[in-house]
């Protein structure tokens, strides 16, 4: 978990009007990601792992299928993160939305979710990410 890449991630923000990719630091990664989501115009968006092997433009559309009836969408990984999270009013988060998250740990998706008090949470399925090089394998 603390390889390179726990410092640093790649995201990709997908949404149906666009893609784009930006680097974000694991400090303050929880500002960055609800900054990209509010970002968003037009209704809902996801932000996505990009160290994701498994991840194929069905998964993507699964969980923006999934924020037809959900306020939230997560993609679970087995580490206890989360490989992808979607708002479907992006523009509206709560307060707390992504504070306190233990990132890099088992605790990641609990604490992330946790902040959604009130939302209906959707998960797609569990990917793996890749955090060291073992992962790779």
């Amino acid at each position: 978990m603390f390889g390179p890449l726990a410092y640093t991630k790649t995201f990709a923000m997908a949404s149906a009007a666009f893609l784009s990719v930006t680097l974000v630091p694991a400090l303050m990664v929880n500002v960055r990601m609800a900054r990209m989501l509010r970002r968003a115009r037009g209704g809902p968006a996801c932000v996505i792992g990009a160290d994701i092997p498994g991840v194929t433009r069905p998964r993507i559309a699964e969980a923006f299928d999934a924020l037809g009836s959900h306020d939230a969408v997560f993609g679970p990984a087995p580490d206890g993160g989360y490989w992808l999270i979607g708002l479907k009013h992006p523009a509206v988060q709560p307060p707390e939305f992504l504070h306190a998250v233990r990132w890099s740990t088992d605790h990641a998706l609990a604490d992330s979710i946790a902040t959604l008090k009130d939302h209906r949470i959707a998960r797609v399925a569990t990917l793996r990410d890749v955090d060291s090089a073992a992962d790779l394998k």
